[in-house]
């Protein structure tokens, strides 16, 4: 699907652009489980600024996706590679899209990182 390649293709280029591929209200969850919670545009474009772009040299990849068509979801699992103070950073997990009207109205993160 094309918003979930513009979401990868955004995160790579570190693109604050990836703000277009989300509803107004959208929900964006984090970590394992959800355990941070940002809605509605501004908290996204914060969460992004702190996390995603301060990433260095990002290669994010999809590895495989599912969707429920039916239902606008979509499963993505993902795997990401970046450095952090000199060394390589592994993050590895799935990424659950909930897409209506041609952009994420709520997107959920799980994913497990390691240090190489």
């Amino acid at each position: 699907m094309n918003i979930i390649k513009i979401y990868f293709d955004s995160w790579k280029n570190q693109d604050l652009n990836i703000i277009k591929i989300f509803d107004e209200n959208s929900i964006y969850k984090v970590k394992p489980f959800g355990e941070e919670e940002y809605t509605g545009l501004s908290q996204i474009i914060e969460y992004w600024k702190k996390n995603p772009m301060a990433q260095s040299q990002p290669n994010p990849k999809i590895l495989e996706c599912f969707s429920d068509q039916e239902k606008h979801k979509y499963f993505c699992e993902f795997e990401n590679q970046f450095m952090v103070d000199n060394k390589i950073k592994i993050t590895r997990g799935f990424i659950l899209f909930e897409i209506n009207n041609g952009i994420i109205s709520e997107l959920s993160e799980f994913y497990k990182s390691k240090y190489l």
